[in-house]
């Protein structure tokens, strides 16, 4: 079988400490690519594949998100403004959803050892603070 391909360049690079082969073609604007995996086990070539697919829709959908739980936070509070518009058990179950996503903050601040001092507006390692305040109750206040 005859190909007829053209591509811009080929190399051997070193990226992360792994020796690969580059092919690039930027010439004509071609949104067509052919990637080749190679791995010693199936368990390699399988995370290689997720690896690559995640680089193609991280790519195709670049945008992003807050972290360090803002996310999680924000939509407890429009959970929260948003159940005080409803009335019986429609507000109480939005209400207990609201606290699912609560939990996800005090979790992450629990399992590093941090506390939020309201006072300050800021996070600090508790073993530092001369009273200490369980990050559960200075949450619920």
């Amino acid at each position: 079988m005859i190909l007829d391909i053209y591509v811009e360049s080929i190399s051997v690079e070193e990226i992360g400490g792994a020796r690969v082969t580059v092919v690039r073609n930027e010439q004509d604007g071609n949104s067509v690519t052919t990637i080749l995996l190679r791995g010693s086990t199936d368990s390699i070539l399988d995370d290689l594949v997720r690896a690559v697919d995640d680089g193609v829709n991280t790519y195709k959908d670049s945008r992003i998100v807050p972290r360090a739980v803002a996310t999680e936070t924000e939509l407890a509070r429009k959970l929260k403004e948003f159940s005080f518009s409803k009335t019986g058990l429609d507000q109480y179950a939005i209400g207990k959803f609201t606290k699912s996503f609560e939990m996800i903050p005090k979790t992450l601040a629990e399992n590093v050892k941090v506390g939020i001092d309201l006072d300050e507006g800021a996070c600090k390692d508790v073993s530092t603070l001369k009273e200490i305040i369980s990050l559960f109750l200075v949450l619920c206040l």
